[in-house]
């Protein structure tokens, strides 16, 4: 019991009745009016241990201190100026945080739609498949092999096909993760500019590729200036996807 910690002489046994009142009867303290309703819930209208108990761990007069506190430090739990030398910091442990799970909705929508906005995925079809393309023409040309230069045609056509999409979800990963389509983005990340110049201008490319391309289909052999062309593209590509790498896995 929080009585039985008083000091003989101390500040808790000379307060009488200024522990719960404030000057005289009946105006309370703090520590009063967190008594009082507890003991009026009593059938003997009494203080008691029990209701101690109940108050001991609460800070009635707001001075960082409990009760129970300030019972054993001989200070005053109703009157905020007497308050511990030393007041314990007290930490509350987390009994249970409740996390609020995603809807199916949202997970889908995630799922369909996440920040990278499957730049990642569409990117390796035009620059697998342009790569491969330039390969059966090198290789077609120089073997005067008609399968391979179609087959370089087609890989080039579907390549070209796909390079919009590819911009297109470049630009909206570029929103998402970098706050919104901006020049102070572009100006604060040189790779982020390089791989947004580079990629739009492969796709060009890509398109002016196809265009020639498709005029010297059924030739046995490709034209050095054609190859050429290619060539160029085909380093723009791989430099356009190593830039990109290098966004997504920063060293």
């Amino acid at each position: 019991m929080q009585a039985g910690l008083m000091k003989t002489g101390g500040k808790i046994a000379s307060a009488g009745c200024n522990l719960c009142h404030l000057g005289a009867p009946p105006k309370l303290n703090p520590y009063g009016l967190q008594l009082k309703p507890l003991v009026d819930a009593t059938p003997e209208k009494k203080l008691t241990e029990a209701i101690l108990k109940q108050v001991a761990e609460k800070d009635a007069d707001g001075d960082g201190a409990t009760n129970a506190y300030e019972f054993e430090q001989d200070t005053l739990p109703g009157d905020a100026t007497s308050k511990p030398k030393i007041i314990p910091v007290v930490v509350k442990s987390v009994v249970s945080v409740k996390t609020e799970q995603p809807s199916e909705r949202n997970a889908l929508v995630k799922l369909v739609l996440p920040r990278h906005a499957q730049h990642p995925v569409l990117v390796h079809f035009p620059l697998a498949l342009f790569v491969i393309g330039f390969l059966f023409d090198l290789f077609g040309s120089k073997k005067r092999n008609p399968a391979m230069l179609e087959a370089g045609y087609l890989n080039l056509w579907i390549a070209t096909l796909f390079s919009p999409f590819t911009v297109v979800t470049g630009l909206l990963a570029w929103h998402f993760n970098y706050g919104g389509i901006s020049i102070a983005a572009l100006t604060q990340n040189l790779n982020l500019l390089v791989h947004l110049l580079m990629g739009v201008s492969s796709s060009l490319l890509m398109f002016a590729a196809l265009r020639t391309r498709g005029r010297l289909r059924g030739r046995e052999t490709l034209p050095s200036a054609y190859l050429g062309l290619a060539l160029f593209i085909f380093i723009c590509v791989v430099v356009t996807g190593h830039l990109g790498g290098t966004l997504v896995y920063p060293e």
